[in-house]
């Protein structure tokens, strides 16, 4: 959606394609970005192919000297493409609690998936941003205050799964919330 990078939809030898020019002054570290990017869209890959992972997997294409990004020396920029997957959306902000509990279930999995990870296949690239604990409490804390963002009717869906989600955490998943997820940032 381009909200962080810049984002276009481009068309390549008659394929389309999803073009970025990372923002460096977010993600200062871009060879650690693009690093943890092909460590994570290859282990998702894998999790595919063995039927551990259902949603459709992002493919960097790589450079023609086969290196995942371009550096431009002009300006020091960063760019790279991954193939475009078809029928696919981006919302900023969900329309419905539907679809805010699908965005859930989808990133529930995509964090189950890189669960069989090595954390040392990825580098640190903002620090704790991929910290689930911190942003469970990052998202209690939230609820807390007043609603500016829009999210009409989706408050209350979210406190029942504030209340309710701890204690399943804690059963099913015993190291979620210590587990220091660090993935594919941008």
């Amino acid at each position: 959606n381009g909200l962080i990078n810049r984002t276009l939809r481009v068309c390549d030898d008659g394929r389309e394609r999803v073009l970025q020019r990372l923002n460096t002054s977010v993600f200062r570290a871009p060879e650690t970005v693009m690093r943890n990017c092909h460590a994570v869209t290859a282990h998702l890959g894998r999790e595919r192919a063995a039927g551990r992972y259902a949603y459709a997997v992002l493919e960097l294409v790589p450079t023609l000297s086969a290196a995942p990004a371009l550096t431009l020396t002009a300006d020091a920029s960063w760019w790279r493409m991954y193939d475009y997957v078809p029928d696919t959306r981006t919302h900023d902000v969900p329309d419905s609690a539907e679809m805010a509990g699908e965005a859930a279930r989808g990133f529930g999995a995509f964090v189950r998936a890189l669960s069989a990870l090595p954390t040392a296949a990825v580098g640190e690239v903002i620090p704790a941003f991929h910290d689930p604990a911190r942003r469970y409490t990052a998202r209690g804390a939230s609820l807390s205050r007043p609603n500016r963002r829009g999210y009409k009717g989706l408050r209350q869906p979210v406190r029942c799964s504030a209340q309710e989600q701890p204690s399943g955490l804690r059963d099913s998943h015993t190291d979620l919330l210590d587990r220091r997820t660090r993935c594919c940032a941008g």
